[in-house]
């Protein structure tokens, strides 16, 4: 028995700690483990939408580059259908022929380097004449750079766009062949290519291409018309290897992509994502402090307002309060409630003879012994000078009696004052929830009267309000 109300104190003690200290800081840690997730899910989703939006300009900003480039390169290839219609009309060209035509359709284009016609795959005219000795006279077929894309336009008749590569005559461009065949009877037979230098990096100038803006970095990939399994011509490989946005240039033979990987390291409002983070979870955590601060004062302030200072039991008011609840309860479900009123007898005499501080001393000593003897549900109060309450829900007048001797024989000892050892011991009276104390006034009243009558037969006993 002794360690079965130990073990009650205990819990009982417990449930206070953890009402008092513990939830507070509980709130505040629940409180910073929902600022964390939702600052994280507002802090994601306000960079998802603004990734959307960047996105959405980049592909806006994908979608004019391709139009322009593909644009400039169509008005460039434009010239090889114009000279091509010609040489159909006038098959035996000299080199001056060839300089004046070449000369009426490639004075407004500056981005085309060069024209070239080489009959039989072998350059004879070119115009303009720059370092024309390094060029004139070379067989297309055998340039280890170009002879794939030679032969394969050659085979498939139509013209193919090579490079981008480094030209013979400086600089880089691509290469622009459209072969030219001779018909004979049902038969046609290849007769030359018909060439355009065109000057690709003043092309990606004039259009706007950079390798990079704001936000996203760029790269178009393609040569020889391969399109995705062309090589990386502009730009760094690497923005082919995460998700990209992308666009197709049509070329003769087949397409280029150009794409964009957006720079998404910064936040849109120039902030980086990790300090977006780490000022949410400081906020987050700040706030489940301030949480647990306020939460662990309004539950003192509570605690104050409910609590007896000096003993810690509950106060007076508050105790009728969870009295009239538990009355309540019993009425209703015709439940055993008890009532149990504490006298510490002659208290008068330790605040005489040891002062207010010794008594004060004995007043929390003895609600400490009054709560070891309680189960968890019962409820202990300081009613009022050296009288405390005891509110015992479930226990009829046998209940209340066992209990109270209990607390009795717990009261009747000794403590030790200034040196000297003090005998201590308590009067008690009881009550139970029946006709005649049928609230929490009339229970008070009985309990308090059989009190009354254990003090007037000599105290250190128990009285029940049947007995009166």
């Amino acid at each position: 028995m002794y360690i079965h109300r130990n073990l009650q104190w205990c819990v009982q003690s417990m449930r206070k700690f953890t009402l008092r200290f513990c939830l507070p800081w509980l709130v505040g840690l629940i409180v910073t483990a929902c600022a964390f997730v939702t600052t994280g899910w507002l802090v994601k989703l306000d960079h998802n939408i603004h990734d959307q939006q960047d996105k959405a300009q980049v592909e806006a900003r994908i979608n004019y580059l391709t139009s322009r480039i593909q644009l400039a390169l169509d008005d460039n290839l434009i010239i090889i259908e114009a000279l091509e219609s010609l040489l159909l009309l006038q098959n035996d060209i000299d080199e001056n022929d060839f300089q004046v035509l070449a000369t009426r359709f490639l004075s407004t284009r500056t981005t085309i380097r060069q024209a070239q016609l080489a009959p039989d795959a072998i350059v004879k005219y070119i115009y303009p004449i720059i370092d024309g000795n390094k060029v004139i006279g070379l067989n297309l077929r055998k340039i280890p750079e170009q002879r794939e894309v030679v032969e394969r336009s050659i085979a498939m008749k139509e013209m193919i766009m090579a490079g981008p590569l480094d030209l013979i005559q400086g600089g880089r461009g691509v290469i622009a062949r459209q072969p030219l065949y001779n018909r004979e009877d049902t038969e046609t037979k290849f007769w030359g290519f018909i060439t355009l230098i065109i000057d690709l990096d003043r092309i990606f100038k004039e259009t706007g291409l950079a390798l990079s803006d704001e936000l996203a970095t760029y790269a178009i990939r393609g040569s020889d018309a391969k399109g995705k399994q062309g090589d990386v011509f502009f730009g760094s490989t690497s923005v082919f290897e995460d998700e990209y946005l992308s666009g197709f240039i049509e070329v003769p033979g087949g397409f280029w992509q150009l794409s964009a990987r957006l720079d998404n390291d910064e936040h849109v409002h120039g902030v980086p994502m990790s300090y977006l983070t780490g000022w949410a979870t400081l906020g987050s955590l700040i706030l489940g402090l301030l949480s647990g601060f306020t939460c662990s004062l309004l539950n003192k302030t509570y605690q104050r307002s409910i609590s007896d200072p000096l003993t810690s039991l509950f106060n007076r008011q508050h105790f009728r309060e969870l009295a009239d609840t538990e009355i309540h309860r019993a009425q209703r479900y015709q439940l055993p409630l008890s009532i149990i009123m504490i006298d510490l007898d002659f208290f008068k005499q330790i605040n005489d003879n040891y002062g207010h501080q010794a008594g004060d001393y004995v007043l929390q000593k003895s609600a400490k012994i009054i709560e070891s003897m309680l189960r968890v549900g019962d409820i202990a109060a300081r009613y009022g000078g050296e009288e405390f309450i005891v509110l015992l829900p479930h226990s009829d007048e046998a209940d209340a009696q066992a209990c109270a001797e209990r607390i009795r024989k717990a009261l009747n000892t000794k403590v030790k004052l200034r040196g000297s050892y003090h005998a201590l011991s308590a009067s008690l009276g009881c009550a139970t929830l029946d006709s005649s104390y049928a609230n929490y006034d009339q229970l008070v009243s009985g309990a308090d009267d059989a009190l009354f009558l254990a003090k007037d037969r000599g105290r250190n006993i128990v009285i029940t309000a049947k007995q009166l």
